[in-house]
């Protein structure tokens, strides 16, 4: 079995200690922001930001609440960035803490949104082919 090794120890720690963890260089260009899950056990998400040469590209956006909403704003300017810099967002699955601000994203940055099409069609959305 092979051993796990645990890079991201000022994360883990936060979670020992039940606290949100501060927002991460993971390496120049790509940042990790805890994004939170009010009254949810699982307590926070990461968001993941990438540098464009325009602005940023996020995995996932998290959780849909208005404490959710300034955590990734205030972590996108942890990044020197603005929310209404980010030009792309991927959606990795239909989770709410995944999705859940994909709409208010897009109505604030124009940011275009990308979803599996078996997942935007669960949504009701149409696709681009």
């Amino acid at each position: 079995m092979t051993a796990v090794e645990v890079v991201g120890v000022v994360q883990q720690e936060a979670w020992r200690r039940g606290e949100l963890p501060p927002v991460e260089q993971v390496r120049p260009g790509l940042w990790s922001i805890p994004v939170p899950m009010p009254n949810n056990p699982l307590r926070y998400v990461l968001v993941y930001a990438m540098a464009l040469p325009d602005g940023l590209a996020l995995i996932d956006v998290g959780w849909d609440s208005e404490q959710s909403w300034q955590a990734l704003v205030d972590g996108i300017r942890q990044t020197g960035h603005d929310v209404t810099e980010v030009r792309f967002a991927a959606i990795t699955h239909l989770h709410p803490d995944h999705f859940g601000l994909a709409p208010r994203l897009r109505e604030v940055s124009g940011a275009a949104l990308a979803m599996h099409a078996a997942d935007a069609s669960l949504l009701g959305h149409h696709t681009a082919t």
